[in-house]
């Protein structure tokens, strides 16, 4: 199935549309001086919390549509004999697209923020920055996927669900106390200086992560999802 996504993926024009979208974001990025003492530190003052959620998540929901559309496909759904299996495949997928877009929405970022640093010197950090980013991608994918199901098909609703999670923290800004998204994605120089605090965002993305899973399985059994692809092989 993968090999069948990245075909997908490649021949598809609105796909290498979004490629260039996000290297033009990217290349507006690094524009502007990033500061910090390090690699890490540059590359947080040119990722900042209101981009990511306000270009990257969007973006990333319509680079994700061809898994949807993958495991939607009549003898996939014939092929898996449980919810369970076919979110497995699902999350799978997920995974696959989720590490590409965090290699094409960085590789110009990465790069000009080690240049900034001129040395590799905070370069170890960057790794935990695009590890969160990678979980928080992959439960973008699972909460259209659920979202979508339970709006019998409809991905448009998948996609404003996605858009909502994403800018979730830019909305409630004012509200100090409710971060429950892309806050554990941006970090701060500060979140590195405390290992607790980086246990706590790794713990919170996973943590939704595997509850977007079961809830995902539950949802897939309870709307017939897979039976509905069954009945019309």
């Amino acid at each position: 199935m993968t090999r069948e996504y990245l075909r997908l993926l490649t021949k598809r024009c609105s796909q290498w549309l979004f490629l260039v979208s996000l290297l033009v974001i990217q290349g507006a990025e690094c524009l502007s001086t990033p500061y910090g003492e390090n690699a890490a530190e540059a590359f947080m003052s040119i990722r900042s919390l209101n981009k990511f959620g306000l270009l990257f998540t969007p973006l990333f929901c319509l680079w994700n549509t061809p898994v949807y559309q993958v495991c939607s496909e009549t003898k996939l759904t014939v092929r898996m004999e449980s919810p369970f299996g076919y979110i497995a495949c699902y999350a799978r997928l997920s995974a696959v697209s989720s590490l590409l877009y965090v290699f094409m929405s960085n590789c110009i970022a990465v790069p000009r923020a080690l240049l900034f640093a001129g040395s590799a010197e905070g370069g170890e950090k960057l790794l935990p920055l695009l590890f969160l980013q990678l979980l928080f991608y992959m439960n973008c994918s699972l909460i259209f996927y659920l979202v979508s199901v339970i709006g019998g098909g409809k991905t448009y609703l998948g996609f404003l669900a996605v858009v909502g999670y994403g800018v979730l923290d830019y909305a409630v800004s004012n509200l100090t106390w409710f971060f429950v998204s892309t806050f554990y994605v941006v970090c701060s120089p500060e979140v590195f200086q405390s290992p607790p605090l980086l246990l706590r965002n790794f713990s919170v993305l996973t943590g939704t992560l595997l509850c977007l899973i079961l809830i995902d399985v539950f949802a897939t059994d309870r709307r017939g999802f897979m039976e509905r692809g069954k009945a019309d092989a």
